[in-house]
């Protein structure tokens, strides 16, 4: 039995602690802590690359901690893998006692390395965690003041004539950015990043929905969002899914459930386009010039 062995064998190296009682041990720490990196890389849905560094990373302490595992569990063969042959076992220990020391240092480094991963990963993550919403908070900033220095500025713009969009557009009647417009675009994006409407409501994912036009018709299509899509036309809710959904002028479009209270609200309304009315930014030019 490898025990006996390491408890037993005459010679053995100073390090025959680590292989008769650590080794086990080391090697569930170094397993857990990669499938705890695992985890968190599905949960964070990061990137490839990142995925990539953190797993191979994650794997290193593994690769250090199974040498010392085989050693530990099958002596004599690994031993002889060495290159240790005599009848002997006695002498065989005498001449890889180097060897095994070597082995037992990897390991020992090895799950020292898996604790610094895991604990750099958690740091990492709160890190970014607190970097975003530190990011999120001054846009969030940024643009409740924009508005108010334009209309400090300028006067307040026409909300008929503040936009001019073909196919319609969308007025934030609820959230953080409410008294805002945007012009409902093909294939622009709603959402917190990387995104052509940028919302700052926590409700919002970071890509929640996006408009299409069809036959010269706006419609929207959630993008498997965390809290979901939905349109409120009259009395009748419904939920939009992956198939476009047509939007009908005076829609309300919730991105969240609408009876949360942190929903965001939409308004949509299609412009008529008889006579030519000017948008915001002609608007501003005009009165700058």
């Amino acid at each position: 039995m490898p025990d006996e062995f390491w408890s037993t064998a005459p010679n053995l190296p100073p390090t025959s602690w680590w292989y008769s009682i650590a080794v086990l041990p080391a090697l569930i720490i170094c397993v857990c802590v990669y499938l705890g990196i695992l985890a968190v890389m599905v949960r964070r849905r990061n990137s490839v690359p990142v995925m990539f560094f953190w797993l191979l990373a994650a794997s290193i302490p593994l690769i250090l901690v199974l040498p010392s595992y085989y050693v530990s569990t099958a002596p004599a063969a690994a031993i002889a893998r060495i290159g240790a042959r005599p009848a002997e076992a006695a002498i065989a220990i005498k001449e890889v006692r180097s060897d095994l020391d070597r082995i037992a240092t990897l390991g020992i480094v090895g799950v020292a390395l898996a604790i610094v991963i895991v604990n750099l990963n958690l740091l990492v993550g709160s890190s970014a965690s607190s970097l975003r919403r530190a990011v999120r908070s001054a846009s969030r900033n940024i643009t409740k003041l924009f508005p108010k220095s334009i209309t400090q500025q300028f006067g307040a713009v026409d909300g008929d004539a503040a936009i001019d969009a073909e196919y319609g557009i969308i007025r934030v009647t609820r959230g953080e950015q409410q008294g805002t417009g945007f012009d409902v675009i093909h294939d622009a994006i709603i959402g917190v990043e990387e995104a052509a409407i940028l919302f700052t409501d926590p409700i919002v994912s970071r890509q929640h929905a996006r408009f299409e036009v069809l036959d010269n018709r706006a419609h929207i299509i959630d993008l498997e969002s965390t809290n979901g899509t939905y349109i409120m036309r009259g009395d009748d809710l419904r939920r939009v899914g992956k198939q476009p959904l047509e939007l009908q002028n005076g829609d309300r479009i919730y991105l969240g459930y609408p009876k949360q209270p942190a929903a965001v609200e939409l308004m949509y309304e299609l412009i008529e386009s008889q006579e030519a009315v000017p948008t915001s930014s002609e608007r501003l030019t005009s009165r700058l010039t």
